[in-house]
């Protein structure tokens, strides 16, 4: 349900996205593309992950308490959906400028790291749901950040002269990721042994990330980690800093 809410974004996006393309060429994408990456990773998936993630602690415990062994991985997962649906934002420049190449490329790569990341955690660690889980959104996110600079590298050809532009929405994804994984381990109420306890942890928790979000949203308002952005752009060599 939560992939098919927040992936209606992407299907809505397309048809505009390719309406662009065609009226002024594959560099007229970008700013369409990136106004939708921004409603999807500022405003819908915060809200949205977040609910479907503090909710399902409710669901599954108590009115499905046999999944409850893979409660904790089922979480992490869902996680993973703010790099998949933003991911297939940007994914649509490649597909109208047929990069099928690179776009098979890039989904080789974030493949190949999966399985390694896997094969790690088999040496490394003790296999669990868990840690499958967390190689799968790391995968996701590899995959993500590829799709974002192959993206405006096809329609700007100076990737970090639009850092200004898509870092935020790469450390939002992650800030909101390390949000709830941080709220997820606090003991709000003592053991959830009872329905209302864990309906006032979940929503308790919800409340403080919505807050933490909000804040969040003032920051960018205000431009201060924009204007961050900015001062380490200036730093670079001069070539990467001259706009279209």
């Amino acid at each position: 349900i939560l992939s098919r809410f927040t992936g209606s974004f992407i299907i809505i996006a397309y048809p505009n996205v390719m309406e662009q393309y065609g009226r002024q060429g594959l560099a007229s994408v970008r700013p369409e593309v990136h106004r939708y990456a921004q409603i999807l990773m500022l405003l819908v998936l915060p809200l949205a992950v977040s609910g479907a993630f503090f909710g399902i602690d409710v669901l599954v415990r108590l009115f499905l308490p046999a999944f409850e062994p893979g409660l904790a991985a089922m979480k992490v997962v869902l996680l993973m959906t703010f790099f998949s649906q933003t991911g297939g934002i940007y994914q649509q420049v490649l597909l109208a400028g047929k990069r099928i190449l690179l776009l098979t490329a890039i989904t080789a790569v974030s493949t190949l790291s999966l399985a390694a990341l896997l094969w790690g955690s088999r040496w490394f660690f003790a296999p669990s749901l868990v840690g499958t889980a967390w190689s799968v959104v790391a995968s996701h996110f590899i995959y993500f950040v590829l799709m974002v600079l192959a993206a405006y590298h096809l329609t700007t050809q100076r990737v970090f002269s639009y850092t200004h532009e898509w870092a935020p929405v790469v450390l939002v994804g992650v800030a909101c990721v390390g949000g709830l994984v941080g709220l997820d381990g606090l003991d709000l109420f003592g053991p959830a042994d009872t329905a209302a306890i864990l309906v006032a942890e979940a929503v308790t928790k919800e409340a403080i990330f919505v807050l933490l979000w909000l804040v969040l949203l003032v920051l960018f308002r205000r431009s201060l980690l924009l204007q961050t952005l900015r001062a380490v752009r200036v730093r670079l060599p001069s070539g990467f800093n001259s706009r279209q």
